[in-house]
């Protein structure tokens, strides 16, 4: 099941999860991402936790999007409550994808 966060640009993030409630601290967070246009490789992943701090900063160049073949999801777990912000860009183009993550 496929949970959509808020998310804007040209890439869709999506978290999959396999309950309906919300995401809480500890839970294990698994994302895929939609590019609209073709994809170009390779991208960095930044995940901002909220009170700022950069808790992920890496480069993928396979995207994890949900089709058989496709990279494994990526996944984080959340260690306090808040709004985790949530940025993908190619470094090669100018698309990117941003989310607002809320942990309960």
């Amino acid at each position: 099941m496929s949970h959509v966060i808020e998310s804007s640009g040209e890439i869709e993030i999506i978290s999959l999860v396999s309950r309906t409630k919300r995401f809480e601290p500890g839970d294990r967070i698994q994302l895929i991402f939609k590019p609209i246009d073709a994809q170009t490789p390779p991208y960095k992943l930044r995940i901002v936790s909220p009170t700022g701090k950069g808790i992920v900063d890496t480069i993928i160049r396979d995207l994890p999007t949900g089709e058989p073949q496709s990279a494994a999801p990526f996944e984080f777990s959340p260690a306090v409550p808040g709004v985790y912000v949530v940025e993908l860009r190619s470094m090669k183009s100018s698309a990117y994808g941003k989310a607002d993550l809320k942990i309960d």
